[in-house]
């Protein structure tokens, strides 16, 4: 089709090595040039495209005509700025004061992640990743023509900064990598509205992408980066950008034509029936300074790494004005569940000298109106510690959730009605508390988790459980059910497994009968390298084992005729060390 927008660009002293305006061109967008020796140079165009980092003297000088140009119905397009050089004092004051905030920031040292085979080969620290979370009023903006999904603008790395004056040097040698969609985000008026919204810790209510309408026309402010060196073609960056400036034209085009961008309201998603689903349930979210992800962004995480179902750990609601709607953020790929972390630090009593943090829960997929503070304290004696444990665990289940006893140093949990128990880092449980437990009778939920707070956490220590719901709607309570029934199966670096005895899953419980005829199915995939040992157990006793001559997956069928069966059967697959492991609960027999 015709392009109908008019679009000129104010060309800027400085031109990065790749440009803006040449890559719209390679796009079949007709972009020309501003003149600004013409009186009235703008009154041929719809659109006036100020570029990346390229505001100037032609646009400070000539404000009252802009503002005029604008007021009648032009389009003023900002792509993103520096903010060291941000002065939006060319906005005019009826659009209210705009800020732009500088949050790409180093937020934990991610150093020692080297060590682990995830590793995805990135320089510590890690960055907070900044992307935009689309809002009600941009689902047109990202769904037409093309439909861009969250997870497409996660784990870029944008060759930028190559402005001199601000940044020491000039040209494509200069470029540094960018691994955020962005590097600062704008702090708006109420009269701004926002098409894609921006949290972390320290920004509640901030934007990325946003539009303040003046007269008949509007302000677009986009501050998505762009490249300013030509990427590979494939670049992650690149793919969003073709995409999203067809969408972009579309949307302005729109506004010209005076059409409304309302939609009707979205229907409620659920997940897909599927035979067992991938749980983090450790995630963090604005709740502490490396917890830099918000919802949104945690969405896109869930989705680039395949994972189903998100119980949240914040520490407090506080971050979100004391309202986390987690149903905003849940969608046909995935469920998120409310969630706290109980984090208390624990003194004088007869475990602080292993470690101050050895109490704490995680309170999984509890009402929406159950978070608190009152669990995240310090304990100053053991007859506390046993208040505190007793009290969080029936409050837990009160409000309709699962419990689990998250890295604890020592079994104190075995006295208490926990659901889960995690294991950080997973690990072979031969001779641990857990099998002791076990094998003494108790019976809970095997998980695994670590502190999970940003996209480069996730690929590095990619910690998840597999969990059955056989057959039930995924939902808050068919989890809390099947957690608190045990059927799961604990596991790091495994993209996918299945263990079944028979027709059971794990947390189950078999006849000794059917166990001594029952057949094993043991079904993964690893995510780096290969599985190299597999072990079964009936008890305490290795019953089978093997090492070596397998890939990446494994598909066994294994029988246990003639092999002895006692208290329970479970499974061990490991990969290429024992921390990249899938432990599966046990199926218990009676």
């Amino acid at each position: 089709m015709p392009q109908k927008l008019r679009i000129g660009y104010f060309a800027h002293w400085f031109q990065p090595p790749y440009k803006f305006v040449d890559f719209l061109k390679e796009q079949g967008i007709e972009v020309t040039k501003i003149d600004h020796s013409r009186k009235g140079y703008l009154e041929e165009y719809d659109v006036a495209l100020i570029g990346q980092n390229s505001f100037n003297d032609y646009i400070e000088n000539d404000e009252p005509y802009i503002q005029d140009w604008v007021k009648r119905g032009g389009i003023m397009l900002i792509m993103h700025q520096f903010y060291e050089r941000w002065a939006p004092y060319f906005l005019p004051a009826e659009v209210g004061y705009t800020q732009l905030i500088h949050r790409y920031v180093p937020t934990i040292n991610g150093f020692d992640c080297a060590a682990d085979p995830g590793f995805t080969g990135d320089d510590a620290p890690y960055m907070c990743y900044m992307m935009p979370w689309i809002e009600e009023p941009g689902r047109r903006l990202f769904s037409e023509p093309e439909v861009i999904t969250p997870d497409e603008m996660l784990h870029w790395r944008v060759p930028a900064d190559t402005f001199g004056v601000s940044h020491g040097g000039q040209g494509e040698q200069q470029a540094h990598i960018v691994r955020s969609a962005a590097k600062s985000c704008f702090l708006v008026p109420d009269n701004w509205e926002i098409l894609g919204s921006y949290m972390d810790t320290a920004v509640r209510d901030g934007a990325l992408i946003l539009r303040a309408r003046y007269g008949k026309g509007m302000y677009f402010l986009n501050q998505l980066l762009f490249p300013e060196v030509e990427p590979a073609e494939g670049d992650r960056c690149l793919c969003f950008w073709k995409k999203y400036v067809k969408n972009l034209m579309a949307y302005l085009e729109r506004f010209k034509n005076g059409e409304s961008e309302e939609l009707p309201p979205a229907e409620p998603k659920t997940l897909p029936i599927k035979k067992n689903y991938k749980m983090p349930i450790h995630m963090h979210s604005l709740d502490w300074y490396g917890a830099d992800s918000s919802p949104g962004t945690i969405n896109a995480i869930m989705r680039y790494m395949g994972w189903d179902i998100c119980a949240l750990a914040v520490k407090d609601n506080a971050p979100y004005n004391g309202k986390l709607d987690t149903a905003k953020y849940s969608d046909d790929k995935v469920l998120f569940l409310d969630g706290q972390e109980y984090h208390p630090f624990n003194w004088n009593d007869k475990y602080e000298h292993l470690s101050h943090n050895t109490y704490h829960m995680l309170a999984i997929g509890t009402d929406p109106d159950a978070y608190t503070p009152r669990f995240t304290c310090s304990l100053f004696s053991d007859e506390e510690v046993a208040a505190y444990l007793q009290e969080c665990v029936c409050y837990v289940h009160e409000h309709h959730g699962a419990i689990c006893a998250t890295h604890p140093d020592v079994d104190y949990w075995k006295d208490y009605d926990v659901d889960g128990v995690d294991r950080e880092p997973m690990s072979p449980l031969a001779g641990t508390n857990i099998e002791k437990n076990w094998l003494a009778g108790k019976r809970f939920a095997l998980m695994n988790s670590v502190d999970l707070y940003g996209p480069r956490r996730a690929l590095d220590n990619p910690a998840v459980n597999f969990i059955y719901l056989k057959g039930e709607v995924p939902c808050r309570d068919s989890v809390v059910k099947a957690i608190q029934n045990g059927h799961t199966i604990a596991a790091a670096g495994f993209e996918e497994a299945d263990i079944m005895l028979n027709d059971h899953v794990p947390g189950e419980e078999v006849s000794r009968e059917e166990a001594a005829g029952s057949e094993l199915s043991i079904s993964a995939k690893i995510s780096r390298g290969e599985i190299e040992k597999i072990r079964v157990y009936s008890g305490a006793e290795l019953i089978y084992s093997v090492e070596g001559g397998m890939s990446d997956t494994v598909d066994l069928k294994f029988s246990l005729q003639g092999y002895p069966v006692k208290e329970y059967i479970r499974v061990e697959l490991e990969g290429m060390n024992e921390h990249w492991i899938c432990n599966s609960t046990p199926f218990w027999v009676k």
